[in-house]
């Protein structure tokens, strides 16, 4: 069995739903359950990755912990990773002082053999891929030939107020 606060968030619809055959308490009923549903439905991460900034329905806390702010989501399809070097690539974002980053991730693949992780942590330095982002760019930096990741996809994950 799992443990689950008392104050947390909903996180699944119950599938036994029955109502009375009394009318005005089963409008009850039913806006207790579409506010639930509501609730429940907002509260899931929007498991859509694009292009574009979205609003992914997570929430952060606020500066007051009894406010929350929306976290965007906004991929950039890299490309290829660099030869042993340092490539960027614009990611869009309109950057304020109050965009704040609370996720920075993503994979590369080279078709022919396998996936890693990006940023990449190597025992042996020069293998290391770094991951930055700036007000105008995302930017990878590697020690090594990684151009064979052919595909790369990089996830910023982000506030705005």
């Amino acid at each position: 069995m799992s443990y689950k606060p008392d104050n947390a968030y909903p996180n699944k619809l119950n599938e036994d739903i029955s109502f009375t055959d009394d009318w005005k308490e089963a409008r009850t009923q039913i806006t207790e359950l579409l506010t639930k549903t509501t609730e429940t439905v907002n509260n899931k991460t929007l498991g859509t990755f694009v292009t574009k900034e979205i609003l992914n329905n997570e929430k952060y806390f606020g500066s007051d912990n009894q406010t929350t702010r929306s976290v965007f989501r906004k991929v950039i399809d890299f490309g290829a990773l660099p030869n042993a070097g340092t490539t960027a690539k614009a990611h869009g974002i309109t950057w304020t002082a109050n965009t704040k980053f609370v996720r920075i991730y993503g994979t590369a693949t080279d078709p022919s053999t396998y996936s890693i992780p990006l940023p990449y942590s190597s025992t042996t330095l020069n293998q290391n891929i770094k991951l930055l982002v700036d007000p105008t760019n995302v930017t990878i930096v590697t020690g090594i030939d990684y151009s064979g990741f052919s595909e790369c996809y990089v996830v910023l994950e982000y506030i705005q107020q």
